[in-house]
């Protein structure tokens, strides 16, 4: 038994999934680091076109304050962030069509199309796997990660916050 009424995980399990989460963090981190070669771009240049591509396919654009939140640089390096990636083509900065003082950052059309043939072979793969489970292990599936997600962001933001933790 994994999990009682109690909350006990065995400690064998713990130790697979934290192995697991540390072995897709590594794999993750060289895929991007990749991408990041083939494009010069930084670390925080990722994710920055994450955070505005995310957005934008939600639906709600980012302004440059809410991508400098999201970052979790100043108004000045933002700033400056977003002038590098409009430079080389990543990004692009739109009117707001109802007030037209309000800028939306966009991923730059050819720069998704890029972007997309690199992770392409990855979507693949990823596709291959999902179609092993059925609708109802994916929902769990999703349900662990959105949580373990969550958690990592709680955490970092205590980090973030200058909270020690034991």
């Amino acid at each position: 038994m994994v999990a009682s009424d109690a909350g006990y995980v065995e400690e064998s399990y713990l130790r697979r999934v934290t192995r697991a989460h540390q072995r897709l963090h590594s794999a993750t981190e060289e895929v991007s680091s990749q991408f990041a070669a083939a494009n010069s771009l930084h670390r925080v240049d990722l994710e920055a076109l994450l955070a505005v591509m995310n957005a934008e396919q939600a639906g709600s654009p980012l302004t440059p304050g809410q991508l400098g939140s999201a970052v979790h640089l100043s108004s000045a390096a933002t700033t400056g962030l977003i002038d590098r990636l409009e430079k080389a083509g990543h990004l692009e900065r739109r009117r707001d069509a109802v007030d037209r003082r309000r800028v939306h950052l966009h991923y730059a059309d050819h720069a998704m199309r890029m972007a997309e043939g690199f992770f392409r072979p990855l979507g693949e793969v990823t596709t291959d796997l999902m179609r092993q489970y059925t609708p109802e292990q994916l929902d769990l599936i999703l349900g662990y990660l959105d949580k373990a997600a969550d958690g990592m962001s709680a955490h970092a933001d205590r980090l973030r916050g200058g909270e020690a933790t034991e």
